[in-house]
């Protein structure tokens, strides 16, 4: 971000999402730092690397099933312990990588200053958010399910990857929608307009 005095990393904890734009595929965020808005475009990708993730997963899968039977057998909590700390691993390293690679160079800071605008977006943001919420909630009844799976069946190594992943992704959702900022948020922007 080039902002009056140089260039400086981007945190992703002071980027509250503020409205979603499916159809013209641009998200714009709230920067709790700067205090103003910024619109992020979202890029699709088809590179053909994801068509050959499943044959990957296969081939791991038969290659490590043996391996873990022999080593998670004897001690069943072992593989959640350390399935759960690589998921947290794996959150500090996406988060480094975020926020180093993030398009410092095409943040354009906005004010929002059509109040009827404003309180259309702080509607439909509300309305995402409470999705949001209950995608969150079904993801960690999801992540305490596999846990117990991979519990009773320690030696499972299809188990492991998957609470790794989805361990993984919860906290890339708690982390990523910061969701008690995003709420209050809203609540201060409708009483500044009410």
């Amino acid at each position: 971000m080039i902002r009056g005095e140089g260039i400086r990393y981007m945190k992703l904890s002071y980027q509250i999402p503020f409205h979603m734009d499916k159809e013209k595929n641009f998200t714009i965020f709230y920067d709790d730092e700067e205090e103003l808005f910024y619109r992020k475009y979202t890029k699709i990708n088809n590179k053909p690397i994801y068509l050959y993730s499943g044959v990957t997963a296969t081939i791991t899968y038969s290659l490590l099933s043996g391996v873990t039977y022999n080593l998670f057998s004897e001690v069943p909590f072992l593989p959640v312990i350390i399935s759960f700390l690589a998921a947290i691993v794996f959150l500090a390293l996406t988060k480094f990588l975020a926020e180093k690679n993030f398009d410092k160079t095409g943040i354009h800071y906005f004010d929002i200053l059509n109040e009827e605008y404003l309180y259309t977006l702080i509607v439909e943001g509300e309305r995402a958010l409470h999705n949001y919420i209950a995608i969150i909630i079904g993801m960690f009844v999801l992540d305490i399910c596999l846990m117990i799976a991979l519990f009773v069946n320690p030696n499972e190594f299809i188990l492991f990857l998957c609470h790794t992943i989805f361990w993984w992704v919860f906290f890339v959702l708690i982390f990523t929608g910061n969701i008690f900022k995003r709420k209050k948020l809203y609540r201060l922007l409708r009483e500044k307009i009410e």
